[in-house]
C-alpha cells in the first residue's frame, strides 16, 4: 500500500463589519515583564486547546453558593479570578496554550478542569498528568507565593477557590486552596480551628509548589498569616509537600498569643531553587532574568489509592529525562473518603490555584497531558536484519548490519483520540537511516518520503497521516537503516537517541537502547534498493563491495576472497562462483531458475576462508528480497488544490473543484494484476479554528451517491489487460463528478485547509 497526502484549500470571501475591541492591563512591574517575556520566549511545545477544556473559576458565585450571599461591594476588587488562558503565539492555530495563574502582588487564581467537555480526574482508573511549571522571581528578589495541583469534591465544583467568611478569596500562603488564617484574637481553639478548615477548598487534596516561606509568627495588627511554614527548630527552604485543606489535621494550632497556625507539611521535600532569580545592576537595572520551566509528571495508582509526582524529570529545552538528585518524586497514600464522593461516583475537579500577599511571581502553567483525554505509551526497540535478533540494552552489533528501529505508539483509550501526531526521532550518532514506514494496527500502511532521509541531519521528522483511538490503537514507525563502520576500527558506541512525539491530545517522549559496534576488518555494501523488483522470467544482478578498513601497512589481495549466499530458507550458505576485482567490487548474479515465482530472499556475505589474505575473517551480512511482477506506485499527485471561491452559502450546495488535480496509478505488473485507490479527507478549518459547516464529499460517474470522505472511500479501480506499463490518472472527472466540496449552511468568511490521504492497495474491491 502507498500513501501521499494532498492539501486543500478552500477559499470563501464574506463581508463583515470589522470589530475593535480594547482591554484594560494592570500595570506590571518591569522586572515581571522582563521574566514574563523571557517565559514566554522559553516555553516548550505543549497542548494547544480551547477554553472549554478548562473554566476560570467565578469567585463572586462561589461566595454566593457558599454562603448564600456575595461580598460587600467594598470587596469587589478581592473578588476578580487573575487566571488568564491565552496562546503563546496567538497568529498560529497550533500554538501551545497557557495558563498564567498570577502576575503581581495580592492576587488569587483558580483554573479547574471542565467536567462537561469529559474533563475530569476518575480516581477509580490509573491516571497520568504532565504538565510545565513556571514559577519565576518577581519583586524584590524575592517570590511569592507558588501555585498548588488540587483534586476536588467541593461544591463549588469548577468555581471553587478557599474564601473567608466573610467570602473573599484567600491568597497570600493558602495558594488559594489551604485554609484562611486571619482571626489572630480569639482564644478558643476550636472555633479558630473550624474557621481555618471551613475556608478552605472542602473535599480536597492538594500538592504544593510554595516559593515564599511563611515564617512570621503572628501580628494581631496583621490580618493575613504567614505562618504555615513556621519551625524554629527546622532549617526552612522554598518546597513541595501535600496535604487535604480541609482537615483539622492539616494545621498545628499554636497557642502563643497572638495565636496563628503552622501547617503539618506531608512529604516535605525542600527545593531551594523552586524558583528563578532576576540579577540586577548597581543602579538597579534588570540585566538578566535566570527562570526555568520545570516538567511535573502526577500519576495515580487506582489499585493502592497512591499519588506519585516527579519534578523537574524532563529537559525543557531536549524534552530528554532528568534522572539522579536533580529530579525530586514522592509518592502518597490518599484516602478517597476525604474527597466526599457518594453513590459510587469516582470523578474528581483537577486544576491549579495560585496566589501572592506582598510578593508575587509570574505562575505558568503548559499542559502534555489531561488525564481523561488520551491515555497513550511510546516504547521503542530494535532489531537487526542482518542476522534476525533483536538489539537490547547493552548489546553488540557488527559493523555494517541493517538495522530496524521501531517506535511503537499504544493508545490506550479515553474519551478522545490522538491524532496530528508529530514525530521528531533523533538520529543516533553512528547509524544512518534509508527508508521507513508507517503500520497501523487496521492494516494501513505508508512510506516516509526518501526526500525526509536526504535532508535530515540531526532527526527524523514526520506526521502520521491516521489516528489513533478505539479500532486503531497503535502505530508502529519503523526506520531502516544500518550500523555505520567505525572509522578507526574501534568498538563504537551507539547512544541512545529521545523520540518526541506531540498530538492533539497528549506530548509523550521515549528513548532508544544504547549498543556497541564490532568492527570488522573487511565490510560488504551494496547500493541496490530493497526490496529489487524485477519483471517475471528476468534475471538479478546484484553488485556489491568489500572495503579493507585494517592497517595502512597491509595490502590484502581481496580478490582472493569468497562470496557465501543463502537463498529462502536454505539451511546453510553455499559458496559462490563470482569474480572480486581489486578493488573489492563484484556482482552477485541470480539466475531466473533460482527465484521463487513472486518473492525471493537473499542474504550474502565475504569470507576470508583460505587464510592467504591475512586472516581478514568474513564481512557483515547483507539481505535483499526480490519482488517478481513489477510494481505499482503512484506516480503523480498534486500537492496542492482546491475548491472554486464562493461569496455566501445558505443552504446546500455542491461546489466543483478549481485547477488541475492530478492522481496518476503506474502499474508494471503482468496481465490481471489489479489495484484499488482510497480516499479519506479531514475536516476543513481556517486560522481562527472555525470548522467549515460542511464536508468533501465523493461522486462516482454510476450514480448520484454522495460518500462522505471522513470515512475511506473507494475512488477508483483497475485490472490490467495485457502486460504493457500502464498510466492511469484517476481524476479525469466531469465537473459533476469526483470529489467536490458540499456546504451545509453560512460559514465565517476565510481561508479553510485541510488534507485528503490516498491509500493505493494492490488486489480488488469486489464490493464496488
Amino acid at each position: 500500500m502507498n500513501k501521499k497526502i494532498a492539501h486543500i484549500i478552500v477559499f470563501f470571501i464574506f463581508s463583515l463589519p470589522i470589530i475593535v475591541i480594547f482591554n484594560t492591563q494592570q500595570i506590571i512591574d518591569a522586572a515581571e515583564n522582563k521574566d514574563f517575556e523571557q517565559a514566554l520566549k522559553t516555553a516548550p511545545k505543549g497542548l494547544h486547546w480551547d477554553n472549554a477544556s478548562f473554566s476560570i473559576a467565578d469567585f463572586k458565585q462561589a461566595a454566593i453558593n457558599r454562603y448564600g450571599k456575595a461580598p460587600s461591594p467594598d470587596d469587589s476588587l478581592n473578588l476578580t479570578n487573575n487566571a488568564k488562558i491565552f496562546d503563546v503565539d496567538p497568529t498560529d492555530p497550533e500554538s501551545t496554550s497557557v495558563i498564567e495563574m498570577t502576575n503581581a502582588g495580592h492576587q488569587t487564581g483558580a483554573v479547574w478542569s471542565n467536567m462537561n467537555n469529559e474533563n475530569y480526574f476518575d480516581i477509580s482508573k490509573d491516571q497520568i498528568a504532565s504538565m510545565w511549571l513556571y514559577l519565576g522571581t518577581i519583586n524584590h528578589n524575592e517570590p511569592g507565593d507558588g501555585m498548588a495541583f488540587v483534586l476536588q469534591n467541593d461544591k463549588n465544583k469548577n468555581n471553587s477557590i478557599a474564601l473567608t467568611a466573610d467570602g473573599i478569596p484567600v491568597n497570600g500562603e493558602s495558594l488559594g486552596v489551604w485554609g484562611a488564617d486571619w482571626i489572630h484574637n480569639d482564644d478558643n481553639q476550636d472555633r479558630l480551628t473550624k474557621a481555618i478548615t471551613s475556608s478552605a477548598i472542602q473535599n480536597s487534596w492538594a500538592l504544593e509548589f510554595d516559593t515564599f516561606i511563611d515564617k512570621e509568627e503572628a501580628n494581631s495588627s496583621t490580618k493575613e498569616g504567614r505562618s504555615f511554614d513556621y519551625d524554629p527548630f527546622k532549617t526552612l527552604e522554598k518546597h513541595i509537600a501535600g496535604g487535604y485543606p480541609a482537615l483539622k489535621d492539616t494545621y498545628k494550632f499554636v497557642s502563643y498569643y497572638p495565636h496563628y497556625f503552622t501547617m503539618n507539611h506531608t512529604n516535605y521535600q525542600a527545593v531551594p531553587d523552586l524558583a528563578g532569580t532576576i540579577t540586577k545592576e548597581k543602579d538597579g537595572t534588570i540585566s538578566d532574568v535566570i527562570n526555568r520551566w520545570r516538567h511535573v509528571t502526577i500519576s495515580w495508582s487506582h489499585e493502592n489509592n497512591q499519588l506519585t509526582y516527579a519534578y523537574n524529570d524532563k529537559d525543557p529545552n531536549t524534552s530528554k529525562p532528568i534522572t539522579g538528585s536533580q529530579r525530586i518524586t514522592s509518592t502518597f497514600n490518599i484516602d478517597p473518603k476525604n474527597f466526599g464522593l457518594t453513590d459510587g461516583n469516582t470523578k474528581l475537579y483537577w486544576g491549579f490555584t495560585g496566589s501572592t500577599g506582598n510578593y508575587s511571581e509570574n505562575n505558568l502553567l503548559i499542559f502534555e497531558s489531561i488525564p481523561s483525554y488520551v491515555d497513550a505509551q511510546a516504547t521503542t526497540s530494535i532489531y537487526n536484519d542482518s542476522t534476525s535478533t533483536a538489539v537490547p540494552d547493552g548489546s553488540s552489533v557488527d559493523a555494517l548490519d541493517d538495522l530496524t528501529y521501531n517506535y511503537t505508539l499504544t493508545y490506550k483509550g479515553w474519551n478522545k483520540t490522538w491524532s496530528q501526531i508529530k514525530a521528531k526521532m533523533k538520529i543516533p550518532k553512528n547509524i544512518t537511516f534509508t527508508s521507513g514506514e508507517v503500520i497501523y494496527s487496521n492494516g494501513d500502511k505508508e512510506e516516509l518520503p526518501t526526500e525526509i532521509f536526504k535532508n535530515a541531519t540531526d532527526s527524523i521528522d514526520y506526521q502520521l497521516k491516521e489516528t489513533l483511538k478505539t479500532g486503531n490503537n497503535s502505530a508502529i514507525i519503523q526506520l531502516h537503516g544500518h550500523a555505520n563502520a567505525p572509522s578507526n576500527n574501534l568498538k563504537t558506541t551507539v547512544p541512545s537517541a529521545h523520540a518526541h512525539f506531540a498530538g492533539d491530545n497528549l506530548i509523550t517522549d521515549t528513548d532508544t537502547d544504547s549498543f556497541t559496534i564490532i568492527p570488522r576488518t573487511i565490510t560488504l555494501n551494496s547500493e541496490t534498493s530493497n526490496p529489487i523488483e524485477i519483471n517475471k522470467n528476468q534475471d538479478v544482478d546484484i553488485p556489491a563491495k568489500i572495503s579493507f578498513h585494517g592497517s595502512n601497512s597491509i595490502t590484502p589481495d581481496l580478490s582472493k576472497l569468497s562470496v557465501y549466499q543463502k537463498l529462502n530458507n536454505q539451511s546453510m550458505p553455499t559458496k559462490v562462483n563470482t569474480t572480486i576485482n581489486s578493488n573489492g567490487e563484484f556482482v552477485l548474479h541470480l539466475d531466473k531458475s533460482q527465484l521463487n515465482q513472486f518473492s525471493t530472499t537473499i542474504s550474502f556475505y565475504a569470507k576470508d576462508d583460505t587464510n592467504t589474505t591475512k586472516n581478514l575473517g568474513e564481512t557483515n551480512t547483507i539481505s535483499r528480497t526480490i519482488q517478481i511482477g513489477g510494481s505499482v506506485f503512484f506516480s503523480e499527485i498534486s500537492n496542492n488544490v482546491s475548491f472554486s471561491p464562493i461569496n455566501s452559502v445558505n443552504d446546500k450546495q455542491l461546489i466543483t473543484r478549481s485547477g488541475d488535480w492530478h492522481v496518476k496509478v503506474t502499474d508494471t505488473r503482468e496481465k490481471g494484476s489489479s489495484w484499488i485507490v482510497y480516499a479519506k479527507a479531514s475536516k476543513l478549518i481556517d486560522n481562527s479554528k472555525h470548522y467549515l459547516n460542511g464536508d468533501i464529499v465523493y461522486r462516482s460517474d454510476s450514480n448520484d451517491i454522495l460518500h462522505d470522505l471522513q470515512e475511506s472511500t473507494n475512488i477508483a479501480q483497475h485490472i490490467k489487460q495485457d502486460d504493457n506499463d500502464q498510466n492511469t490518472d484517476i481524476t479525469l472527472w466531469t465537473p459533476q463528478n469526483g470529489i467536490l466540496l458540499e456546504t451545509n449552511s453560512e460559514n465565517n468568511s476565510g481561508l479553510y485547509k485541510g488534507t485528503i490521504s490516498w491509500s493505493l492497495i494492490d488486489s480488488i474491491d469486489q464490493k464496488k
